[in-house]
């Protein structure tokens, strides 16, 4: 039997964020399973591991760059001050009209 993970397992024993895996599985760089009538997707722990050590020698992971990373993570940050703001800007509005 493989040794098949869930993301979050996977990411824990690898010792990256959940939020990186998920992002490399979400633009095709790291493979996952999906089983029919079960949600949550499974990775292969060679596979990842395979991918894990072409990242280290440059051979594998070429299709993203550090800095389409970099900028993924800015763009990540630079969108959760807009919620709070919209939610600041809804509560102020509610305030005022609902008198």
């Amino acid at each position: 039997m493989k040794d098949i993970r869930t993301i979050p397992e996977a990411a824990k024993e690898c010792g990256i964020p959940y939020t990186t895996l998920l992002r490399l599985v979400n633009l095709g760089e790291v493979r996952v399973l999906s089983i029919p009538g079960r949600r949550s997707k499974l990775i292969d722990m060679a596979d990842l591991d395979t991918y894990l050590e072409g990242c280290k020698s440059g051979s594998i992971g070429g299709s993203i760059s550090d800095e389409k990373l970099t900028n993924m993570a800015q763009n990540e940050q630079s969108q959760k001050p807009r919620k709070r703001i919209s939610k600041r800007v809804n509560s102020n509005w509610q305030k005022e009209f609902s008198r």
